[in-house]
Formats: C-alpha cells, structure tokens, sequence
C-alpha cells in the first residue's frame, strides 16, 4: 500500500510534463534570455506560449503535425526554428534587429573625432535638421541657428535684416563661423555672413558651446559654428528642387545635385531668392527687407585611394537687399530713408588629406575670397573690397589613448576703401599662428584636453592663448 502511494505522487508529479515542449529564446550575439518573446505556431489552431524572465516559454498539447515554431520579440528579428523532438529543451536565438544609425563625426575639431568622445560639448543639426529647415526657411540658416539656446541672433538693423551671431553673451567678434572647417566670414567680409547660406547643400551646423581659441584663435572664445556641406555619397545621381512662396512676399528657387563618378564626384547648388520689402506693424518702415540673391557653389571631389582625399569649391553670391521707409522704397516719396547694400562674394576653396597610416593623417586647406559691399545708409555711402587668404597645415597622430594634433595657418586680410563718407582706412592684416593640441583619454568616462597657440600678428604683435579642459 505504501509503494503504491509512492508511485501515484510520482505520477502526478511527472503528468503536466506530458504533452508539454520547452523552449529557450536567447539573444545570438550575448546568449541573454529574451523576455517576453512570443512563440507560436504557423498553422490552425495556433498554439503560443510568451517567454518568461528567464527566457523560457512552456508549450502543452502541440499537434503531431508541427515541425516548426515561430519567434517573434521587440528588437529582434521574427525567425522560424524546427522542432527537434528527441531535445529536452529547445534553444532558439533571435538575431536583433539592425538600424541604420550614422554615425555623427564632428569635423570641426580636427580630429574628426565621434561626438560622444568629445571633451568639449557640441551640438550637431544634422542632415534631417537641414532638409526640414530647407522647407521652412529655405532662403538662409540664420532661423535655426536662433532655435539653440547659446546662441543669440542679433539684429543689427531694423530695416534691411542684418543679423549677428553671439554666444556666450559675448560680442559678436568672438564667436567664429566655419564653412568646411575654414574661416571665410571676418572682418569685412562677415557681413550678412549668415544670411546667405541656404541650408539645401549642408550636411550638418556643429555648434561648440565653449572655446575653442587653442585651434582657432582668439576669435573662437566665445563659441565656433562650423558649417558642413555636402558630399556624394552615391553613384547614382542626387538631385532636389525646391519652389517656395511665403505670406511675407519671398519666393525661393533652390536646386542641388550630387553624384559619385569611381573616385570622382561632384556636388552642385544654385538657388535665386527674391522677396518684397514688407511693413507688417503699419509703421511705415520694413520689418522685412526687400532682396535678390543668387548663389552658385560647385564642388569637385577626388580620392584616388582610400588614403587620399581631395576637393575643390568654388562658391559665389549676389545679393541686393533694400529696407527703410516703404513709399520711399516704391518711388512715391524719394527723399525719404532708405538703406541699400549691393555685394558680390567670391570664395575658392581646397581641402586635401593623406593617411599614411590608420594613426597618422596630414591635412592641407586653404581659401582665396573677395567681397565687395557698396551700401547707401540714407545719404552716406560705403564701399569697400576685402581680399582674404587662409592656408593651413596639420598632422593628426593618434598615440594609444592620445589624438595629438600639431599644425600651422597663414591668414591674410586686405581692405581697400573706395572714395565714400566713412571713416574706415585701408589696412593690411597679416597673422601667422602654431598650434598644439592632446586629447587625452584618461578613462571610459574622463578626458583631458590641453593646448597652446601661439599667434603672431604683423601690427598688435604676438598672442600666447593655453588651454585646458577636463570632462
């Protein structure tokens, strides 16, 4: 009698077993238990089971019929496995599922460093950034340059729309603006800088919330934007157009086109914008200024090798922009205010690279621009032409957990003044300056950053500028 109540518990014991199939899901790569994984059958009647947080699902009572089950669960990929009856415990492992993520690479430093192993805080607007600007504000980038909040759009005029860039709160002179890593919008020529690059053929705005004056001088202490543009990515064509109409009279033409051709390539943006002097408060003056831009900015592309890179751009700008008292503007009232600014930009430009090894890259750039501006201020005229030239020269060394950069940059300005009412003389600006930089990283979470530049400029003589930062 006692036998036989030992065996009807261990009867009862092993019964739910019967019938029943165990399965393990598991991530392929790290073998962890996949919670909340769904396995069922394909055919009628569906059988399914979700898996615990151990991983393990419990199946009973599977049709004799079924050879296979189907895994499904939140970031992997759905798989079918076979059934394997002689297995106490099915092992089937999911695949996760891979996003195409781009990886943000910030040129800016000149180590064309990841974002997240920066020591210095930068934000990037990157490419979805610019292709919705694009709709919304095609004409320039000045309005989503204003949407980050270190920085602060000033305007400078009330009538024609001139903007300045400040960050830090600092004068607008200390904040440095980069196309393509070079600095072509000081002195003279930065004005209206901002308010003639359409964001159509950009790739990316880096904002650096700090200084960065080791790389690039003292004009960067309060912060630097660097503006990217784009590059062909693909061997077949690229091309986009945009038509726009605004409720404030400014209508907007905008084409780019790209293309890879085997180690060549080709990048090519015009766009025409044309918007109507506008007085939105009644007062009798333009809160929108009248304007005509072209702009018209090739660029050529050629890696003969992995190793070595080339480009070539040649970029130029057009504009007449108009503001001041409306009827005076439309020829009812001729002696009454107006404020009109003429200019035409210049610029070519060049960037070549050669790594010699994974470790080891050797950068030369340099730009060659002129800018003219004429501008009627009521009855007083200024009219000036800045020629400029930019040559740099850098080694990036990467030294076990060390990026250590050495390099040399020549920068010229001339201005000339044409006969007009101003006070402005013409001048000469020669600056020649080394710079040193170690990007340490000490530990997963700690870096060290420390640089020194040293500047020689041909009239206010020499500028010494450290820095150090820990983060």
């Amino acid at each position: 009698m006692k036998n036989f109540f030992l065996v009807g518990l261990l009867t009862l014991a092993i019964a739910p077993g019967f019938g029943q199939t165990i399965i393990r899901v598991e991530d392929s790569l790290t073998h962890e238990p996949v919670i909340a994984a769904t396995v069922r059958t394909l055919t009628k009647p569906v059988v399914g089971a979700v898996t615990d947080v151990t991983g393990i699902a419990r199946m009973t009572n599977l049709p004799a019929d079924v050879k296979a089950l189907t895994v499904s669960g939140v970031g992997y990929q759905t798989a079918s496995f076979p059934i394997t009856p002689s297995v106490d415990t099915l092992v089937f492992r999911l695949k996760a599922e891979v996003e195409a993520i781009d990886e943000v690479t910030v040129t800016g430093t000149r180590t064309n460093s990841r974002i997240e192993d920066l020591p210095i805080k930068v934000e990037v607007l990157g490419q979805e950034d610019m292709d919705e600007e694009s709709a919304v504000v095609p004409g320039n980038v000045s309005s989503i340059l204003g949407d980050i909040s270190i920085i602060h759009v000033q305007r400078t005029s009330a009538v024609n729309g001139n903007q300045a860039i400040r960050m830090q709160g600092l004068d607008p002179k200390y904040t440095q603006i980069l196309r393509d890593g070079l600095p072509l919008y000081e002195g003279f020529s930065g004005n209206l800088g901002v308010l003639q690059i359409p964001p159509l053929d950009l790739k990316q705005i880096e904002v650096f919330k700090g200084s960065v004056s080791t790389l690039y001088g003292g004009g960067a202490i309060g912060g630097m934007i660097n503006i990217v543009s784009k590059s062909p990515t693909s061997q077949k064509p690229e091309f986009t157009a945009l038509l726009n109409h605004s409720g404030l009279k400014e209508n907007n033409v905008n084409a780019y086109y790209s293309q890879r051709y085997g180690k060549t390539g080709l990048t090519l943006f015009t766009g025409y914008t044309d918007q109507k002097a506008v007085d939105v408060t009644g007062d009798g003056f333009t809160d929108s200024p009248g304007i005509r831009q072209f702009n018209f900015h090739p660029k050529f592309f050629y890696n003969p090798s992995d190793r070595t890179k080339l480009n070539i751009g040649y970029a130029f700008t057009k504009e007449h922009r108009e503001g001041g008292y409306l009827p005076a503007l439309e020829g009812s009232l001729p002696n009454g205010y107006q404020n009109i600014t003429d200019l035409q930009r210049h610029t070519v430009d060049f960037d070549a690279s050669h790594s010699s090894s994974e470790r080891n890259t050797l950068t030369l750039k340099g730009a060659v621009s002129t800018f003219h501006r004429q501008n009627t201020d009521y009855q007083k005229l200024s009219d000036g032409r800045q020629s400029s030239i930019y040559l740099e020269g850098n080694n990036l060394a990467q030294l076990g957990k060390h990026k250590l950069i050495i390099g040399a940059n020549l920068t010229v300005e001339a201005f000339r003044k044409n006969p007009d009412s101003t006070r402005l003389v013409d001048y000469t600006y020669q600056t020649l300056g080394g710079f040193v930089q170690d990007d340490w990283q000490v530990g997963e979470k700690v870096a060290i950053q420390a640089g020194l530049r040293l500047d020689h400029h041909n009239t206010f003589g020499n500028f010494l500028l450290p820095g150090c930062r820990l983060s």
